[in-house]
């Protein structure tokens, strides 16, 4: 009776959070059929619940609603664009929360080309800055699959990475200021477009990667880079890890931060995108050697107008990777080159890439899959791949392992599934779940590598984090937590079980 009578005194606040908005009734979804999108995560892997879905149009109902929040101890939900890998964006089953989504907040406030900066509200889309800044000749370099619905603030919440973290690093490189409303409902306000700011602690580090723990984002500005007048892309085949190992360590020595992706794709997953996948393309493998092991490379490379490097044009590109690649894989019987495909236009080169971002697509539609986001030093990663599939495949006969990822960073996405179904739920089994899931990151612990790479905690990951987090880290950022919301009404218990 008393959560009944304490959820009717909350929803007799319906009212008031309509005030703030405005009294206009579509930035509030209380209706069970509205709410539902917002609710369940990208993986439908959670579903959760909210006393309202709540589009705030600027900073000062945020801090409204927030207030309102803390005198009730109602919890709050930051959402983006929804697109959380690790349900780090849904609420739980109960319904003294309200969830707080920044699509209104879309604005670009500024581009600076010549200080290289943009500054925008934390709901304009990844596309949506890619683009403003391509309109004034500069580039923002993070590019995920999901840019076109994925907002710029849940990718500084989950410090997304992306295909281009070789050379531009991930979004606490490429964050220069915040503005972010705390749990108290007071601003931090540190837009700044500076380089160099040793000024004291860098607070706002603290909430890129927080996954909105500790306060809503709601704008940033972002480093910009020059904008390269051409890529060179060339799809390789590969008969194993360390020849891919090779390419990128000549390719990184020779083209340097020209280099801006550097992709790796296994044959299970090639195959997930050929059967699962319409209106693609797929190069032929030419080469009748044994390929049971292959993989394939997809690479990218700027070319600036005007470099004073020998690399400005495809001809001189082009004739390097003859040198290098050709000519090695002649004469190196440890350079396994299958087969080279170098596209001859940009509609080609789109069709190479499409291949590699319908990977998960492709998972998706193909049944549920045991993810996994893990990162490594580049040079153990052949070792982890032999010894984890062994003793994956010992516990789980001819499991189907899914590898693709950003090599040049040495971030992968190590993904098991079975095609035939009894297999399939054996493995979803919640004990068979964990047992495949504890070979994989104790390896990768045992690797000196990381278990969440770009896509976070979130709720999927807490559990795992206790494990492989030593004590003193833990004990940091649940302090760090009680400073900033002490009442733990922002997004509780993700990352961590909040004390």
């Amino acid at each position: 009776m008393k959560n009944f009578q304490h959820l009717q005194n909350l929803k007799n606040l319906l009212p008031t959070f309509l005030n703030i908005l405005g009294n206009k009734q579509n930035l509030l979804l209380t209706e069970i059929a509205d709410k539902k999108p917002y609710l369940t995560d990208q993986r439908n892997r959670y579903n959760g619940n909210a006393l309202a879905v709540i589009f705030p149009e600027n900073k000062e109902q945020i801090i409204e609603i927030i207030k309102l929040c803390q005198q009730h101890n109602i919890k709050i939900i930051p959402q983006g664009g929804n697109t959380s890998l690790c349900g780090a964006a849904t609420p739980d089953s109960a319904e003294n929360n309200v969830l707080i989504n920044l699509a209104k907040m879309n604005q670009i406030l500024a581009v600076n080309a010549d200080n290289f900066t943009l500054t925008a509200q934390a709901g304009a889309t990844l596309l949506e800055i890619q683009q403003a800044a391509e309109r004034q000749n500069r580039l923002f370099p993070l590019s995920l699959a999901s840019e076109g619905s994925c907002q710029i603030g849940g990718n500084l919440s989950t410090n997304a990475g992306g295909i281009h973290v070789l050379n531009y690093g991930m979004m606490r490189d490429l964050c220069l200021g915040l503005e972010v409303v705390l749990p108290n409902g007071e601003i931090f306000n540190h837009l700044l477009g500076l380089r160099k700011d040793n000024s004291g602690y860098a607070l706002q580090q603290l909430f890129i990667g927080a996954e909105g723990t500790l306060g809503i984002i709601t704008a940033a500005t972002l480093r910009l880079f020059a904008l390269p007048k051409d890529t060179y892309t060339i799809w390789l085949d590969v008969a194993n890890l360390p020849t891919a190992i090779s390419i990128l360590n000549l390719m990184r020595n020779a083209f340097d931060f020209n280099l801006s992706a550097f992709e790796v794709i296994n044959k299970n997953a090639l195959l997930k995108v050929k059967n699962n996948i319409s209106d693609i393309q797929i190069p032929e493998e030419f080469s009748n050697k044994k390929t049971e092991n292959s993989w394939k490379i997809l690479a990218d490379i700027n070319i600036f107008e005007n470099a004073v490097n020998e690399f400005n044009n495809a001809e001189n590109i082009e004739q390097w990777l003859y040198k290098n690649l050709y000519e090695n894989a002649n004469t190196n019987a440890n350079f396994d080159i299958l087969n080279i495909v170098i596209p001859q236009n940009k509609l080609q080169q789109q069709q190479l890439w499409k291949i590699r971002k319908s990977i998960s697509e492709a998972q998706k539609k193909s049944g549920i899959s045991l993810k996994h986001d893990i990162s490594l030093p580049i040079d153990v990663i052949p070792d982890f791949i032999k010894l984890c599939g062994q003793q994956l495949n010992s516990h789980f006969p001819d499991i189907n392992i899914v590898t693709f990822g950003h090599l040049g960073d040495g971030n992968l996405h190590y993904n098991l599934s079975f095609d035939d179904e009894v297999k399939q739920q054996n493995l979803l089994l919640p004990e068979n779940q964990q047992l495949a899931h504890n070979i994989v990151h104790n390896l990768v612990n045992e690797f000196n590598g990381s278990i969440s790479a770009e896509h976070g905690i979130g709720q999927f990951k807490i559990n795992e984090l206790t494990k492989y987090k030593s004590q003193v880290e833990l004990n940091l950022m649940k302090q760090i937590k009680k400073v900033f919301d002490p009442n733990n009404i922002m997004n509780p218990n993700k990352i961590f079980i909040s004390d």
